[in-house]
């Protein structure tokens, strides 16, 4: 198994998974902190953690081991980042789709070798979050003709229409939005007339339709979305049957959107 990372060093706390806490273990005075998995698609996992006491002896090496096997060790696969005592976060790629993994949070000092807590997660099926339609890049298509979308960005902040995180695409003869209460993970969501912090599968879809005569429509309640998170904060996001209606007039339509 083929495992990249990208890692940056950061605190322990949690975007997505905001109700876990950090699991601590102390071995031999060294203090390892291991993160609930987070940020899960059908090929990449994330791992927050942290060494917070060496136990007397400076940490040469600190990463996390993962393998298909309960406790992993550093004989299976290993992802290194630096050494000394802080947090870090490790994004793995090239896992296999729709398979258990375990994971730990390891150091290293001239006493030995120390470990966090197993931790348990496991990739998505590619086929859970793919949308059961044909749609064109950035389009909205709603049964009349397609809108297209020209300029597609994040907005985050707590000033939103609804939640505190948005993809938005603007374009020539309409403006459209996906908004969560907070950075959506990989996965299926379903549309809702508002949102609080405990729909965290939830989000609004809404936009503004139709040029000089436009309109301001906002997506019925309890249809689904399909989000995908690409990383390095890039999103597609897409529905099939979405029906949007304004005080005017209503309609079914299909579309997506990808930053």
């Amino acid at each position: 198994m083929k495992i990249k990372l990208q890692t940056a060093v950061v605190g322990c706390s949690f975007v997505f998974l905001a109700l876990t806490s950090c699991i601590k273990e102390n071995w031999g005075g060294v203090s390892i902190v291991t993160g609930t998995p987070s940020n899960i698609t059908n090929t990449t996992a994330t791992f927050n953690c942290s060494i917070d006491n060496d136990g007397g002896s400076t940490i040469t090496q600190r990463g996390v081991c993962i393998s298909q096997s309960l406790n992993p060790t550093v004989a299976d696969s290993t992802i290194v980042v630096g050494e000394g005592l802080g947090s870090y976060t490790i994004t793995a790629t090239g896992l296999l789709p729709n398979t258990e993994y375990h994971v730990r949070a390891y150091a290293i000092n001239s006493e030995g070798t120390y470990y966090g807590p197993d931790k348990t997660f496991k990739t998505l099926d590619p086929a859970w979050i793919l949308p059961p339609c044909t749609i064109s890049p950035n389009t909205m298509d709603n049964g009349s003709y397609p809108i297209y979308f020209n300029s597609v960005f994040i907005e985050a902040g707590i000033n939103l229409y609804q939640g505190n995180f948005a993809l938005t695409g603007n374009g020539s003869v309409g403006d459209m939005s996906f908004y969560f209460f907070e950075e959506p993970i990989t996965g299926k969501y379903i549309t809702a007339s508002s949102l609080d912090e405990n729909s965290n599968m939830n989000c609004c879809v809404s936009g503004v339709f139709g040029g000089t005569s436009s309109f301001f429509y906002t997506a019925a309640a309890n249809d689904t979305v399909y989000v995908e998170n690409l990383g390095n904060g890039k999103y597609k996001m897409s529905f099939c049957n979405l029906n949007f209606f304004s005080t005017e007039n209503s309609f079914f339509g299909k579309g997506n959107l990808k930053n």
